[in-house]
């Protein structure tokens, strides 16, 4: 999170601060919440975020992060497969590797 924020402070970017989530809404001057916007920071930077306008008019000019880990750098389940709640860890891993777009409007 600190690293995040402090490159955000770099930026010159105004954010909110997460209390217990791991979503950062941030916005830079002259660079709106579009998904045109969201596809070029992809592009020049190798940062995803979600267009702000998808979470309504008042966020418009906001991009919205979500601070996750890569799965290369996280533990191993806690729930082994054979286990009554393995089929619940088998399906989060399979929808961590299948190739899930964000739909612009749904949080």
């Amino acid at each position: 999170m600190d690293t995040f924020t402090e490159a955000l402070d770099a930026a010159g970017a105004e954010y909110t601060r997460p209390d217990g989530a791991f979503y950062v809404m941030a916005r830079f001057d002259d660079y709106p919440g579009t998904m045109a916007n969201v596809k070029r920071l992809i592009d020049e930077a190798g940062v995803a975020g979600m267009p702000g306008e998808g979470f309504g008019e008042a966020y418009s000019d906001w991009l919205r992060f979500a601070l996750v880990t890569p799965a290369s750098r996280r533990p191993p389940t806690a729930w082994p497969r054979s286990s009554p709640n393995g089929a619940l860890a088998h399906s989060a891993a399979v929808s961590r590797s299948a190739d899930i777009r964000p739909v612009v409007g749904v949080s």
